[in-house]
């Protein structure tokens, strides 16, 4: 469960703008616990216009119902964190944007980095008001898991009566694009 959250904070703040059901490599054991996730196709990442929605009301306020477009460009955060391993929180929370900058800067255009900033603001903001959890307490880590699980199956549930298309263009939340595989 950690290693897809991390997956989603890298693209967040990467702005990975294609990362859909085809775009990344999920590994298990034996007993269907992942192992590892890569993420695929990462030649959309660090533009200047990906930016994330807290809401599914924001989303629709800036795309209107156009469904085929905006998931590809705004990931909803209360979709893609309902709750955060703390772990990940501590990373995310202590990571400044001059070490973000320090570890891009020549990588990316300057307008890139900026807007890669605004994205690790915005990912920093929500994280303050959602739960965390310590996956090394087995009671927090089964909360966690529950958590993560009801909300990839409501939004599985939205798309599936929604009649979206593609199960490609799920995009708001890794966890049910994994049960859509």
């Amino acid at each position: 469960m950690e290693k897809v959250y991390w997956l989603q904070v890298v693209d967040i703040i990467c702005g990975s703008a294609d990362r859909h059901i085809g775009n990344f490599f999920v590994e298990t054991d034996r007993h269907g616990t992942i192992t590892s996730i890569t993420g695929i196709d990462n030649d959309m990442a660090f533009g200047e216009t990906f930016m994330p929605m807290k809401t599914d009301l924001d989303r629709m306020k800036m795309f209107g119902n156009v469904i085929a477009f905006f998931p590809i460009y705004s990931p909803v955060l209360d979709q893609a964190f309902p709750c955060i391993p703390s772990t990940i929180y501590d990373k995310v929370m202590s990571l400044t944007p001059e070490a973000l900058s320090r570890e891009l800067r020549g990588s990316v255009r300057d307008s890139e980095l900026q807007t890669a900033i605004l994205r690790l603001k915005a990912l920093q903001e929500h994280f303050q008001h959602i739960p965390r959890y310590d996956l090394s307490d087995s009671e927090q880590a089964a909360r966690c898991a529950d958590t993560t699980r009801e909300t990839a199956y409501r939004l599985a549930q939205q798309y599936d009566s929604g009649g979206y298309g593609s199960e490609r263009f799920i995009t708001g939340n890794y966890f049910t694009m994994m049960l859509k595989r």
